[in-house]
């Protein structure tokens, strides 16, 4: 099962940004006194600087990184840490077994230490995806979606503050993406 909380979010905004197609406009030409005068350098540049511009928007890395690290970590923490949302609580075979009832996928803290490390999460120009891999806790993909005889405890998932906070992140990237690399 891979994780892939944004990819579809990246491509509209791709095309919302970049278009479908490349359209570029006739220039204008200024007729000043003598003649019809091309008006070039400055559209020159501006093309020169939007094609930066459309080069940089094709890498999300950037914002991705930031996102994996300021949204979507702490947010399995705060999963962990609440336990939830919405898990079910422990079987009593269970507690009767651990001697405790909480904390809910916590016996070891291999699965919690596993989901927020960096070594599950691949970041690539335009995704950022989970692998669903739990290496050294495979148990984890069971607790996500749940058994016949187990409810579904998802630890990994984003919540609507978690997807407004990543709308910010990438607000403030485009923001410097078009002011530092598209000069305007």
């Amino acid at each position: 099962m891979a994780f892939n909380f944004i990819g579809s979010a990246i491509a509209a905004l791709r095309r919302a940004i970049l278009g479908e197609a490349r359209v570029i406009a006739a220039f204008p030409i200024i007729e000043i006194g003598g003649g019809p005068t091309p008006f070039m350098p400055q559209v020159t540049v501006l093309e020169q600087d939007i094609t930066k511009l459309q080069v940089a928007l094709n890498d999300f890395h950037i914002p991705l990184e930031a996102t994996l690290h300021q949204v979507v970590i702490p947010s399995i923490e705060r999963h962990f840490d609440s336990e939830g949302p919405g898990w079910a609580q422990l079987a009593q075979s269970t507690v009767e077994k651990r001697g405790s009832a909480h904390p809910i996928l916590q016996e070891t803290g291999t699965l919690r230490s596993i989901a927020t490390s960096d070594g599950i999460w691949n970041i690539t120009r335009t995704e950022l995806i989970g692998s669903g891999s739990f290496s050294g806790a495979d148990y984890g993909s069971y607790h996500m979606s749940g058994t016949r005889n187990m409810p579904a405890r998802p630890f990994i998932g984003l919540s609507e503050g978690d997807i407004n906070q990543i709308s910010i992140i990438f607000n403030e990237w485009l923001g410097t993406e078009v002011r530092v690399v598209g000069g305007f």
